[in-house]
């Protein structure tokens, strides 16, 4: 059985892909520390150099010393690393907002509408809810994120997506619940006194009780 694509396991593949990088250049920096610190800890180690020393040596780029050679590598290496992250960056995003990568040939579409302060979710047959978003597990739920007044932020933790919610505008994102369960959802835009209040959950329930509920 192939494993569904979820915006969870996409979340953390970025992120792990971020934790290791981080762990590689903190490796490197730190073990380079290590070395230098071992190997010119006394004098009788670092004898003076039997030449003047230059301000570019000083910098460690002297010609001279082959120091030219080293930096590029660094720069280099660096810049493939970060162009590597910022690529992995827009792509997990496209992915995150792009229902088609779901494998899904027929998503849930659901239109979520922010207001203070709650959240309201409109079902394609014209079926409303306030403060709570029912789906099948195993489906892919496309969700078109507005608002009615202020700026708002829709945010489910459990599935890793939040987009704002701006009135006049639609954003998009997508999740796929794979177990039953209640899953919340809060505001993570300001917009008031009752901020804090402005809650609602997301309820996944078996396809057969999703698809009674949704007809009757």
């Amino acid at each position: 059985m192939v494993e569904l694509l979820t915006t969870e396991t996409i979340w953390y593949s970025l992120f792990w892909f971020y934790l290791m990088a981080a762990v590689t250049i903190s490796a490197l920096v730190f073990g380079f520390m290590t070395f230098v610190v071992l190997r010119y800890r006394t004098k009788s180690r670092n004898p003076a150099p039997s030449d003047p020393i230059d301000e570019d040596f000083r910098l460690g780029v002297s010609p001279k010393r082959g120091g030219v050679i080293p930096v590029l590598v660094i720069v280099g290496g660096l810049a493939v690393l970060f162009f590597g992250l910022t690529l992995s960056t827009f792509h997990a995003n496209e992915v995150m907002e792009d229902v088609s990568h779901s494998g899904d040939p027929a998503p849930l579409k659901i239109r979520v509408e922010g207001y203070q302060w709650g959240w309201i979710f409109v079902y394609p047959n014209g079926k409303k809810l306030d403060g709570e978003l029912i789906v099948p597990v195993g489906k892919a739920v496309q969700l078109e994120i507005t608002s009615r007044d202020v700026y708002h932020a829709f945010k489910a933790p459990d599935f890793k997506i939040m987009k704002d919610a701006i009135p006049g505008r639609l954003n998009y994102a997508w999740f796929r619940a794979v177990e039953e369960g209640e899953y919340l959802v809060q505001c993570y835009e300001l917009c008031g006194v009752g901020h804090a209040r402005m809650i609602a959950k997301i309820k996944a329930v078996d396809p057969g009780t999703f698809q009674n509920w949704y007809t009757s």
